[in-house]
């Protein structure tokens, strides 16, 4: 008996590769992180970190394993997430209650429209647990009008209130779909 299983591999990685690539976000081998900050990366070097940090200061690409996407041209990238990364959008709001280093594409047009397909991988690293008491959007599409397409998000959700939540481990330690 045959299989139709090669036959539907060879398919889709055909079709895979015949896709137009609105954008590639992936790091090219190489890649270091003071380039992040000087917009040599296909990312805006301006948005979005804390107050005071470099993405020097935050982004790692040491010593990363790679993930299933990145061959042998691309590497993985680390950005640090410290209780420094409180996101001042302007002095009347301090964004105390989640912590926040997002790394936005230089152009957004045309990334949310029509048919889009995102890959992106995630892990956690046991050696630097993230802190349950904040909230962490891991990963987000907002288009230009300010909502999210969807978002991952982790943690206890984000009140801006003086009293913060308790903790529930169970649910702030789920990935949330939102």
């Amino acid at each position: 008996m045959y299989s139709l299983q090669p036959i539907l591999i060879l398919c889709i990685i055909a079709y895979a590769q015949a896709i137009t690539i609105l954008f590639d976000g992936r790091i090219p081998k190489g890649t270091r992180p003071t380039d992040f900050d000087n917009g040599v990366t296909a990312y805006n070097p301006k948005f979005v970190h804390g107050q005071n940090q470099t993405w020097n200061d935050i982004i790692n690409t040491d010593t990363l394993p790679s993930s299933l996407f990145d061959g042998s041209e691309f590497q993985a990238l680390k950005l640090s997430l410290t209780d420094s990364s409180i996101f001042v959008p302007n002095p009347a709001v301090i964004q105390n209650g989640f912590r926040r280093s997002e790394l936005l594409p230089k152009s957004g047009a045309g990334l949310t429209s029509g048919v889009t397909t995102f890959h992106f991988s995630l892990m956690k690293d046991p050696k630097n647990p993230l802190n349950l008491a904040h909230e962490y959007q891991l990963v987000f599409i907002e288009p230009n009008d300010g909502t999210h397409v969807f978002e991952i998000k982790y943690g206890t959700a984000y009140q801006n209130t003086a009293n913060p939540p308790a903790v529930d481990k169970y649910t702030a330690d789920t990935l949330r779909l939102m």
